[in-house]
């Protein structure tokens, strides 16, 4: 049984009028906090020493842009800070592609980059290049959907906990690149990946 499969994106139906927050290939330079609608174009960064804290029932969509020219969407939130993304099982974390007709590699990754201690739970990740990377750092994934993303989760030369997660129509489910990783996959559900 899959979890979160038929979770409705927060707001839906919900008449919600603020406008959404925006940013176009900038920098988070202080702790920071988002909620409702975020919507990001191109490499947004959490600089080291600060925390970005999501909350329960945001959506973060990416806008789609190929600057490159690769097909794939140039839409990433790299964290060198910390980050906390701890939805509930009510109001997942959404983040997405902001296409209207999304598909996958619609956008980069969430990176989580030299950091310790960073969480993400309740969360669901779809239509990207790769859900979540990892890479010397510590980090929790638990009670996450990854769903029509080529890579759902890749690691490497980290301490990260992937567990109770669900691993839907990916072409990788989870790619590791060891490197001396110390790493614990547990419980978690795989259907329809290619690998």
């Amino acid at each position: 049984d899959l979890l979160h499969h038929d979770v409705r994106l927060a707001g839906e139906g919900a008449g919600r009028a603020a406008e959404p927050l925006r940013y176009d290939k900038g920098y988070i330079t202080s702790d920071t906090t988002w909620s409702g609608t975020v919507i990001l174009r191109g490499q947004t960064v959490v600089k080291r020493g600060c925390t970005l804290t999501i909350l329960p029932g945001t959506v973060v969509k990416f806008e789609w842009i190929d600057e490159d020219g690769d097909d794939i969407g140039d839409g990433e939130l790299t964290v060198e800070g910390k980050l906390v993304a701890r939805g509930t099982k009510e109001d997942v974390i959404v983040f997405t592609s902001g296409r209207e007709n999304p598909r996958m590699k619609d956008w980069t990754y969430v990176q989580v980059s030299v950091n310790k201690d960073a969480v993400l739970e309740y969360c669901r990740f779809e239509y990207a290049f790769s859900g979540v990377q990892v890479h010397y750092s510590t980090a929790v994934i638990r009670n996450c959907l990854f769903r029509d993303n080529f890579e759902g989760i890749r690691f490497s030369t980290t301490d990260v906990r992937i567990e109770n997660n669900d691993f839907l129509d990916n072409y990788y489910g989870v790619r590791c690149e060891a490197h001396g990783s110390r790493t614990i996959i547990t419980r978690n559900r795989f259907s329809g990946n290619e690998f």
